[in-house]
């Protein structure tokens, strides 16, 4: 079925398969697995939706990860539902961590400030070290607020060794 991008019941049947909670895990996995890869204009929408409302960790993340292969115009509120879960701190950080490579992928021109509000303190320390190696690298971030994010952090001997790790680092690249 999913040979088929174009096809609207191909689609249409592999969407049930996924969303259909009675079918097991691996059936489910398959259905999104080849339901996103079509070129229809629904898809996005609903890998959208099932990245949201999904029931399952696994399932979401694949619709997430999905949206990297959508067709997208600037500033599309895909996005800023994408941008929505990365900042998220209920959600789980595996799915917030997709979400950050889904809007980089998309080159989302709001990516270094949802960076930024993860660098200056998230609950996830794994994903504020993240942030920060990647406000470092990143041209296009804010290079005076990421110096003064990163002094202050550097300095602060409360802070987790690998966040002050992180600033520092992010010192050296942005000098």
């Amino acid at each position: 079925l999913s040979r088929s991008p174009d096809n609207p019941e191909a689609f249409g049947a592999l969407k049930e398969a996924a969303l259909s909670p009675s079918q097991p895990l691996e059936i489910r996995v398959t259905a999104l697995e080849g339901a996103r890869r079509f070129a229809l204009p629904e898809v996005g929408d609903f890998l959208m939706h099932f990245a949201r409302e999904g029931d399952n960790l696994q399932l979401r993340m694949l619709a997430l990860d999905g949206l990297r292969f959508t067709r997208r115009t600037p500033g599309a509120a895909s996005d800023s539902l994408v941008r929505m879960i990365a900042l998220n701190g209920m959600e789980s950080p595996q799915l917030r961590s997709t979400a950050l490579q889904v809007l980089e992928s998309r080159g989302d021109i709001e990516l270094p400030r949802v960076l930024l509000r993860i660098a200056r303190g998230d609950p996830v320390k794994e994903l504020q070290v993240a942030a920060m190696m990647n406000l470092a690298r990143n041209p296009k971030a804010d290079r005076p607020a990421c110096a003064a994010l990163f002094q202050n952090v550097a300095r602060d001997p409360a802070q987790d060794g690998r966040i002050r790790e992180a600033a520092i680092y992010g010192l050296h690249q942005v000098d």
